[in-house]
C-alpha cells in the first residue's frame, strides 16, 4: 500500500510540475506608445514566440472585436479608426509547445479628437 501511495503521490508531482513549465504566460505591460486621431500602437512584453492582439470599441466582447494575425512583433498599430473613440485592446500569447495563453484584462485609451472644420465668411 505505500509503494502504490508513493508512485501515485510521485506521478501527480511530475504531471502538475509538467504542467507548469509548459504554462504560456499571459503578456504583460501592456501600454500606449502612439496615438492620432485614426490610430493607436500599444507595446507589450512577452518572451513567447508569436502575439495576437484583439481591439475594439470600449465594451466590446473578446471574438466580437477586430483580430491580429499571429506576429512576432510585441508592438502593434490599428488603423483606421474613428477619432475621439475610446477602443479595449486584448493581448495573447502562442508558445512553443503549441499551447496559447488567456487574454490579458484589457487595455483601454482613445484616439484623439478629430479635426473639425469651421465655414469660413
Amino acid at each position: 500500500m505505500k509503494r502504490s501511495f508513493l508512485f501515485l503521490f510521485v506521478l501527480l508531482g511530475l504531471w502538475f510540475s509538467s504542467a507548469e513549465l509548459h504554462a504560456c504566460n499571459i503578456p504583460g505591460n501592456v501600454s500606449m506608445s502612439n496615438r492620432s486621431g485614426t490610430s493607436i500602437t500599444i507595446n507589450f512584453s512577452s518572451s513567447a514566440p508569436f502575439h495576437q492582439v484583439e481591439y475594439g470599441t470600449m465594451g466590446f466582447a473578446i471574438g466580437n472585436g477586430n483580430r491580429s494575425t499571429w506576429a512576432s512583433s510585441t508592438t502593434f498599430q490599428a488603423t483606421s479608426l474613428e477619432p475621439s473613440t475610446g477602443y479595449d485592446f486584448y493581448v495573447r500569447d502562442s508558445c512553443s509547445d503549441g499551447t496559447v495563453s488567456n487574454w490579458t484584462s484589457y487595455y483601454a485609451t482613445s484616439t484623439l479628437c478629430g479635426v473639425a472644420l469651421l465655414p469660413w465668411f
